[in-house]
């Protein structure tokens, strides 16, 4: 008798175990659950060149007056920057657009306060851990960054302008430097010197 139930008693306990899951299953699906709830600020990029639209901070809805800000608490591990440590307040990331790879995420954050702004690349696997990110332009005190037109799919060219006198900004002497940034099929981020130029007299039009 006690041999007829053994096998009865094995079958039980496997269909038990398989019906609830280990708790690091349970983490990795409520860690998914947070990913796709920070995904959901993005809205989908349809364009096939990563330019200067990608970066543009989203709006929820066409009447929208103000853009909306990423929770710093709730999505700090998905956030790759350091908070200001003297005391800065109305620092805010704002979401662009995001597209998936596949087996990873491409994502776009603008940093903004006051009249500082930054474009940040970023690429994410599916579990939402951080593969890369990079720095795409800033504009600040005498910094201006303009996105060229590119020929790769998964390519990014720009062009970051450091004037030397900041009244002068878009009409003066300054430091030229040309990136160009390309995304690997693992979601790697490669940012290179194309050429640099050094006090050069510049006038920029952005409209």
């Amino acid at each position: 008798m006690r041999l007829l139930f053994a096998p009865i008693i094995c079958i039980l306990l496997f269909w038990c175990c398989s019906n609830n899951p280990s708790p690091n299953v349970a983490v990795d699906e409520q860690y998914n659950a947070k990913f796709d709830s920070f995904l959901t600020q993005f809205a989908q990029f349809d364009g096939k060149q990563l330019d200067e639209s990608f970066f543009r901070v989203r709006k929820q809805f066409p009447n929208e007056k103000w853009c909306p800000c990423i929770d710093k608490i709730l999505f700090s591990s998905y956030l790759p920057f350091d908070e200001p440590s003297k005391g800065e307040t109305g620092f805010c990331y704002r979401p662009c657009y995001k597209i998936d790879e596949g087996n990873y995420y491409i994502l776009a954050i603008k940093q903004e306060q006051y009249s500082y702004e930054e474009n940040t690349l970023l690429t994410y696997d599916k579990k939402g851990k951080i593969i890369d990110f990079e720095t795409i332009g800033v504009n600040d005190c005498g910094k201006v960054y303009k996105i060229e037109p590119s020929s790769g799919e998964r390519e990014i060219v720009y062009t970051q302008y450091c004037f030397k006198d900041v009244e002068s900004a878009y009409d003066g002497d300054c430091d030229v430097s040309v990136y160009k940034v390309t995304i690997a099929t693992d979601g790697r981020i490669n940012k290179s010197l194309l050429r640099e130029d050094k006090n050069v007299k510049v006038t920029l039009s952005f409209y």
